[in-house]
């Protein structure tokens, strides 16, 4: 029950507070341990994606100490820890219905973008970009742009049960993309783009070629 709550909160706070989400995340990466060291489950270690990020932190490791000033990496050099959420979330997640999380991703989501989106409309806080709750309209697009693709792929990928869910996952993706515009930030709206051109390409072959690339002259 904790976990789920834990859960919950730090998906809706990812797209409003960066402190509010590391703190959920570490919460779940104790619990992630617990649960570890009293099942005696060690498959996670296994996973590939767990082996790429051992690989990434000796990489890490190798740059902070071999690099031209190992004294000023070293103050970022555990900038790392918050990648532990994939570990921690997989372990976490064993069970539960990820779908019904996306409500709250999207829900935090929707209210960044709708605070962002008055920002830039009423009020002079980055030259006229959405900032939303962050302190850099990059980190909103960031951010933004990560639900977006998130979103898009829900509605391409999964087989909805619920025509409300659908409803809502598609209003979210609307209101979200419109946040992430308004945050002008080229580098996730561009991400954003490849992705749901890949996406599109894959789940509809040559249809999907066609309209991404209608979709993308047209903007």
């Amino acid at each position: 029950m904790f976990a789920t709550i834990v859960l919950r909160i730090g998906a809706f706070v990812g797209s409003l507070s960066i402190s509010l989400t590391e703190m959920a995340l570490a919460i779940l990466i104790i619990l992630a341990v617990i649960r570890i060291y009293k099942t005696r489950d060690f498959t996670l270690f296994k996973k590939g994606f767990f082996i790429f990020y051992l690989l990434m932190i000796v990489a890490e490791t190798v740059s902070t100490f071999a690099g031209v000033n190992p004294e000023r990496s070293l103050k970022d050099f555990f900038s790392w820890w918050p990648l532990l959420y994939l570990p921690a979330v997989y372990i976490l997640f064993e069970g539960r219905k990820k779908i019904e999380y996306l409500i709250f991703v999207f829900t935090g989501a929707i209210i960044s973008s709708v605070y962002g989106m008055y920002q830039a409309a009423f009020m002079d806080v980055s030259f006229g970009r959405a900032i939303g709750f962050f302190s850099h309209a990059l980190t909103q697009g960031n951010v933004l742009a990560l639900v977006c693709i998130t979103a898009i792929g829900t509605l391409l990928f999964y087989k909805f049960q619920k025509k409300t869910f659908y409803n809502f996952t598609l209003i979210s993706f609307v209101i979200t993309l419109a946040g992430l515009i308004a945050s002008a930030s080229r580098g996730p709206i561009l991400a954003f783009m490849i992705s749901a051109f890949m996406m599109a390409v894959y789940r509809f072959k040559w249809r999907g070629l066609i309209a991404s690339l209608i979709l993308v002259e047209v903007v």
